[in-house]
């Protein structure tokens, strides 16, 4: 199975220059918690999550609409390409230890996203000879992702 086959295609992105209260907006309004930052020619630059929000304005101690985007995002993101194979999707996102990857094309414009939930919705449906191997690798992703890297309690 290819990453196009299971990507979100209507991704809500901002700008590195936007203000982080404009990046909360688009998470409250699309119910998501990652926000694609594409520069002004649709090329991803970045990611930002609500994690990266809040720890920002705890850290600061500045209200989000007075912080901009880029002060917070993740400047260099796991990505992956609409053809990939979806296995090379959830290898990579076991080894990163993350819950989404946006999808770029060849000149690196944002085309879609894929989520673990993308991956467990597909996986729950699935039929045929495939659907248990597909089943357990997403179980496996999960299982790594939400693994902890703090070895301290919290």
């Amino acid at each position: 199975m290819r990453v196009h086959e299971i990507m979100v295609r209507e991704v809500a992105s901002c700008r590195p220059q936007d203000a982080m209260s404009e990046a909360a907006r688009i998470m409250w309004d699309h119910d998501c918690g990652v926000v694609p930052v594409t520069d002004d020619d649709g090329r991803l630059c970045g990611v930002i999550t609500d994690r990266d929000l809040c720890m920002a304005c705890l850290t600061q101690g500045i209200p989000l609409h007075q912080l901009t985007v880029a002060q917070a995002m993740t400047p260099d993101p796991v990505i992956c390409g609409p053809d990939q194979d979806v296995s090379a999707l959830c290898q990579a996102m076991r080894e990163r230890q993350v819950r989404r990857i946006p999808v770029v094309d060849e000149d690196q414009r944002l085309v879609g996203i894929v989520s673990l939930c993308d991956l467990t919705r597909r996986a729950s449906v699935s039929e045929g000879r495939g659907a248990q191997p597909m089943r357990a690798e997403v179980f496996d992703t999960l299982a790594a992702v939400v693994t902890p890297r703090a070895t301290t309690p919290v």
